[in-house]
């Protein structure tokens, strides 16, 4: 077993459980997976792009794009995958998919100058954090994906950044796809090494916590309740509501995760200690988020 003590934190694994801590504990305490068995390739040729598909070829390109690799190189492979249909439609859809890549690129590729690495392990408290981070440019940690950023990487990207201003004052920039496709830059600006440390120690006293015991701390309602209780909304009154949400099964909400409902009592989970949580893990973040 290679899974490392539990004050021993590898930063990627503590990304992972911040992203989904149910889906943490169950995977690799219990080694319970609820996904799908992955899609064999379909005997029949596919009419359109799958959405999934469509994200992984953006993807591609813009990271081909940042290696400086040829995107025909990219075009020609993905016409012979079978993602695709095989004709013009096929081409145009990944003209598409390719050029939103190409968007993403265009935004950053003026900053993509002395790539470089930041590692380290660090001591916080009882905890061991091993420090490793990519797309570190200059005095900027770039984060950059083709699609709408959601709460669960917003969060990532907090302990990332967290991680980095412990070894050095640096911002991170959040670029992403917005609303009407449009492109987006959030940045977090450089703290002090002292409160980075402050507030990473939270997150590695629940990560050991959670470890043992599941916690429930999915991103994006712990992000809405810390909103609703910053402008003034009663406690119980924002938890009722977001269970509320959290149960209706045409909303847009979590729920239907089978590793939260066959993890924990919903009924029960939406409570004060993970209200307190919640403002304690999102208020930071938020007040050192910036638009650009």
């Amino acid at each position: 077993d290679k899974t490392l003590p539990y004050d021993q934190v590898n930063l990627s694994e503590l990304r992972a459980f911040f992203s989904h801590s149910a889906r943490f504990f169950l995977q690799k305490k219990l080694g319970v997976y609820y996904e799908k068995q992955a899609n064999t390739i379909p005997d029949t040729e596919p009419f359109e792009i799958r959405s999934l598909d469509d994200y992984k070829i953006s993807e591609t390109a813009l990271e081909s794009l940042k290696q400086n690799e040829p995107i025909e190189d990219l075009f020609s492979q993905t016409l012979h995958t079978g993602l695709i249909p095989s004709n013009a439609l096929g081409a145009t859809l990944l003209t598409k998919a390719i050029r939103r890549g190409e968007a993403i690129y265009s935004a950053i590729e003026n900053e993509l100058e002395s790539k470089r690495q930041i590692q380290r392990e660090v001591t916080i408290g009882p905890f061991k954090l091993q420090i490793d981070i990519q797309n570190v440019y200059k005095a900027t940690i770039i984060q950059a994906r083709v699609g709408r950023l959601k709460d669960r990487q917003i969060l990532q990207d907090w302990i990332t950044h967290l991680a980095a201003n412990l070894i050095e004052e640096i911002e991170t920039k959040l670029v992403h796809r917005g609303d009407k496709n449009q492109i987006r830059t959030l940045s977090l600006q450089p703290i002090g090494a002292k409160t980075a440390e402050k507030h990473l120690s939270v997150f590695l006293q629940a990560y050991q916590n959670g470890i043992e015991t599941p916690i429930f701390f999915p991103p994006k309602e712990s992000r809405a309740l810390n909103k609703e209780l910053k402008n003034g909304k009663d406690q119980k009154s924002a938890l009722d509501k977001l269970m509320a949400e959290w149960t209706n099964e045409y909303s847009f909400s979590e729920g239907p995760d089978p590793y939260w409902n066959n993890l924990f009592d919903l009924t029960k989970s939406f409570n004060k200690n993970f209200a307190d949580m919640a403002v304690e893990i999102w208020e930071p973040l938020e007040k050192t988020l910036a638009n650009e």
